[in-house]
């Protein structure tokens, strides 16, 4: 992962990872996975699982749709959605 969403969410700047985020999803027709996986980190970090547990959710997608599959990428997101215990849909 070497985005600037990563960047700026690892110097603890969430606002800018969040804008950084969602930029490429708005000109890119393929959206990113450490995109959505960032906007998940976000959103869990403010307590609102049901989004995050979403995000995550489609980075797995994005993740396992790719070959060859990105293990590393694949066991590091599925261990963040793991940390959610109750989603309220």
């Amino acid at each position: 992962m070497g985005s600037l969403s990563v960047i700026y969410y690892n110097l603890n700047q969430k606002d800018l990872a969040y804008d950084y985020s969602l930029l490429p999803m708005q000109h890119l027709t393929t959206p990113l996975a450490e995109n959505y996986e960032i906007l998940a980190n976000i959103y869990f970090d403010r307590k609102d699982h049901t989004i995050a547990f979403n995000y995550y959710c489609k980075s797995l997608d994005i993740i396992k749709s790719k070959l060859p599959l990105n293990q590393v990428a694949l066991a590091r997101v599925e261990k963040l959605l793991y940390r959610i215990e109750e989603v309220e849909f």
